[in-house]
Order: C-alpha cells, then sequence, then structure tokens
C-alpha cells in the first residue's frame, strides 16, 4: 500500500512538470525581438511577365517597423507581399502571395502620421503587429526625434522632529467648605386692591358729504385741411420752324432717347426743318427734317434761326441772289429753346428750385453743358 502511495505522488509531480513546460513553450517562442528575424519582400510582375522583388528592411531604433523601397511609377496597388521567419511556424495576416490594398507612398517621412500597412504574425495565440512603410522616393526614411522623457527628479521628505510632549502638573484640588444655610423668614402677603375700569366714551361719527362729480368738456376734434395738390409741370411751348447745328457732328437718332441708334451725322451749319420738341425724361428732343430724310437731335444742338435768317434761307432755296449767305452769330435769348450754357466752376447745386434751401438733385462738375430755359431773381441772386 505504501508503494502505492509513492508511485501516485511520482505520476503527480510528472504531469504537473509536463503541464508546466508545455506552458512555457509558446513564451519562448514569441520572446520580444523576434520581429529582427522576420523577412519581408515586395513583388511585382511587370506587363512583360517579368517578376521584380523588393526587400524591406527593419528600421533602426523603431521596433516592429520595416521600410521597403520600389522604383517611381510602379503601380502600389499591384504590390504582392510574401513573408518568412527562420526557426518559427507563424501564420501570417495578410497571406504571402495576397496584394495589398490600401497603400500609399510614405514619401520620406516614418512617424505615426504617414500611412503605413499593418502585418499581423501569430504563433501558438501569440500574436505580434508589424508596420510596413512604402516609398517611392526615399531610400532611408527619416526617423522623427523621440520626444524626450524629463526625469523625474524624487523630492526630499523631511526627517520628522517629534514633539516634546510637556509633563503634566496635576492641579491641586481645593478643600470644600460648607455653607450656612440662614433660617428661613416667612414673607407677608400684601392685599390686592381692585384697578378702576375707565367707562368707554362713544366716538363721534363724521357725516359723508357727496363730492360733486365734474362735468366731462368735450374735446374739439381738429379738422384735417385739405393738402393743395402740385400742379404738373407744363411742358415748354412747341418750337416749329427752321434751326442750324450748332457744332460739328451732331448726331441723328432714330428714337427721342440716347439708347437709339444713329442714322446720320450732320455738319455745323446744316439748315434743318424742326417740327416739334419731345422730352423724355428731362430732355428735349427736336424732331428735325432734311434732305427728304427725318430723325430726332438734341434740342441743345440745333438752333431756332431768325425770321431774317429764315427769308433768306429761303431766298437762296428759291435761287434768289442773296447778298451773304454767311449766318450771323447767334445772340443770347432768354426765351429761346436753344440757348445752352456750361459751368465755369468746379462744382454746382443743381436744385428743384431757384433757393438754396430747395432740394439738390445732383452735383454738376466743371464744364458740363446745360439746356438754359430763362433766368429768375430771387433775393438779389439771378438763378
Amino acid at each position: 500500500m505504501k508503494n502505492v502511495k509513492s508511485l501516485i505522488r511520482r505520476i503527480v509531480s510528472f504531469a504537473a512538470a509536463a503541464v508546466l513546460a508545455l506552458a512555457a513553450v509558446p513564451a519562448a517562442l514569441a520572446v520580444p525581438g523576434d520581429w529582427a528575424g522576420i523577412q519581408i519582400a515586395l513583388n511585382w510582375t511587370d506587363p512583360e511577365g517579368n517578376t521584380r522583388s523588393y526587400p524591406a528592411t527593419p528600421v533602426y531604433e523603431r521596433e516592429g517597423c520595416f521600410w521597403a523601397y520600389v522604383d517611381a511609377g510602379i503601380p502600389l496597388g499591384e504590390l504582392t507581399v510574401s513573408m518568412f521567419a527562420p526557426g518559427h511556424d507563424y501564420s501570417f495576416y495578410p497571406e504571402n502571395g495576397s496584394v495589398l490594398y490600401g497603400v500609399s507612398d510614405a514619401g520620406g517621412m516614418l512617424d505615426d502620421y504617414t500611412m503605413y500597412v499593418e502585418i499581423y504574425a501569430t504563433e501558438w495565440n501569440q500574436t505580434e503587429t508589424f508596420r510596413l512603410y512604402v516609398s517611392t522616393q526615399a531610400q532611408y526614411p527619416m526617423v522623427a526625434a523621440p520626444t524626450p522623457v524629463p526625469t523625474e527628479v524624487p523630492t526630499e521628505i523631511p526627517t520628522e522632529i517629534p514633539t516634546e510632549v510637556p509633563t503634566e502638573i496635576p492641579t491641586e484640588v481645593p478643600t470644600e467648605i460648607p455653607t450656612e444655610v440662614p433660617t428661613e423668614v416667612p414673607t407677608e402677603v400684601p392685599t390686592e386692591i381692585p384697578t378702576e375700569v375707565p367707562t368707554e366714551v362713544p366716538t363721534e361719527v363724521p357725516t359723508e358729504v357727496p363730492t360733486e362729480a365734474p362735468t366731462e368738456v368735450p374735446t374739439a376734434v381738429p379738422t384735417e385741411a385739405p393738402t393743395n395738390t402740385p400742379a404738373p409741370t407744363e411742358e415748354p411751348p412747341q418750337r416749329i420752324g427752321y434751326a442750324i447745328t450748332i457744332g460739328d457732328g451732331i448726331p441723328v437718332r432714330q428714337w427721342p432717347t440716347y439708347n437709339s441708334e444713329f442714322v446720320d451725322v450732320l455738319p455745323a451749319n446744316k439748315i434743318v426743318y424742326v417740327t416739334g420738341q419731345a422730352y423724355v425724361d428731362g430732355t428735349a428732343w427736336s424732331m428735325t427734317d432734311y434732305d427728304g430724310k427725318w430723325g430726332y437731335v438734341r434740342a441743345d444742338m440745333v438752333r431756332m434761326i431768325s425770321h431774317g435768317e429764315m427769308q433768306a434761307y429761303r431766298d437762296l432755296i428759291a435761287g434768289t441772289e442773296v447778298p451773304s449767305t454767311t449766318v450771323e452769330p447767334y445772340t443770347y435769348n432768354a426765351d429761346d429753346l436753344s440757348c445752352y450754357g456750361y459751368v465755369t466752376a468746379d462744382s454746382v447745386n443743381f436744385r428743384t428750385a431757384a433757393d438754396t434751401n430747395s432740394k439738390r438733385i445732383r452735383q454738376l462738375k466743371k464744364s458740363a453743358l446745360c439746356l438754359v430755359y430763362g433766368t429768375e431773381n430771387r433775393k438779389g441772386e439771378i438763378w
């Protein structure tokens, strides 16, 4: 019986040692630093069927990082991967021979912000992760300098000095002296004197006098004064008769507007017949007839000729000998439609009425040409 118990103990001890040994196998196979033995290569088959291989190298001082330099122009989306780990039975993901998806050019910088491909190697339920950077620009990466970790300076702990505990001095307890109890003397009780209650005098209530209500005086409603409607501005009277052009290159338009096209250009001192005026947006246009043609000319570019000038022109047309066909210079006439002037100052205010307090329409600049209809004397000033 004793031998059987001893045999059972030996079997149990051997089984426990075997379990511990098997548990230590994965840790021994996946010790730190195994990534240095892994070999990674990228492959690409060119259009002629030739296979090109580009090995990936471990990055110095970057554990678990590999750098692969491939030729420029190679489509990164067609690279396949092959991996091998001597002395280990790794299963890789992505698998050998598979195409790498999502590959981007790492350029020349290796850091946590650059795109990379993650590779997983699993053995005995132990998985290691690696980073693969692919570049077509740099054979060796530029490794970002690590951030220095400040050295922690230990704080000196002061030595606690024990506080001296003073010795307690006992307080002397005085001896209690008995107090003499006096003999109680009875107090005489006084007789209660009744208090006289005063008789209540009634207060006279005043009679309320009614207040006379004031008579409401009606408020007079003001009558709205009628507003005088301003009379429409009358257009100047129509001028009909012969006129002469002022200046050279007078444009003749098809319609009385600046947007109308030119139908002709009249020279200086051209005699035309005016059949009336049209007023559009404050501008006067004369309808002219000449040489069997007609059109609109701005009214300030022609001058209505006098009766004498008109008769001389008619005689000229009729073939009557005229002593002189020279047109006399025009004299300013305030009532004439074709009178015009120009601004000599740097700028003047163009107002709605002959008054400095009236509304200003706009400001006229120097040399601006204006059509003058007449003058008005206001407070000693000519407008």
